[in-house]
């Protein structure tokens, strides 16, 4: 069984290297590579999305690079200024799918990357909170 690890090695088996917490690495090291990774994801499931909507949107309506990423950022942030909207019928199925799934996707984005934030400043003032008991 590959997980959970077992908490002891069966009889002549060795301690597992591989695991953060056996090989010595401390937990707020595998914590902090945890949200780390989470935010790379955040991130590049953001880019991705402008780079989905930018190029579909240049290549089924014709609009300009700018124009379709334009309307991008638009629809994933849900403002909607209404000065571009789709014209054909696949385009605006296109622009369906892509505001209920990239809203959602961009949502829990923005989320990791506030959440990240929030606990880096909450561990900062904590720190700081410790030092100044410490004097």
């Amino acid at each position: 069984m590959l997980w959970p690890p077992p908490e002891h090695p069966q009889p002549g088996e060795q301690l597992s290297t591989h695991h953060p917490i056996r090989s010595g690495m401390r937990l707020t090291d595998t914590v902090g590579k945890w949200f780390e990774a989470q935010v790379m994801v955040a991130l590049a499931a953001l880019f991705g999305l402008l780079v989905l909507g930018t190029v579909s949107y240049r290549l089924i309506e014709g609009w300009t690079w700018i124009d379709s990423f334009y309307f991008s950022v638009c629809t994933l942030t849900t403002v909607g200024y209404g000065d571009l909207s789709p014209t054909s019928e696949f385009s605006r199925l296109f622009t369906a799918v892509y505001a209920l799934s990239g809203v959602a996707i961009a949502l829990t984005s923005f989320g990791i990357l506030g959440r990240t934030y929030l606990l880096g400043r909450e561990a900062q003032l904590l720190g700081l909170a410790r030092a100044e008991r410490g004097k």
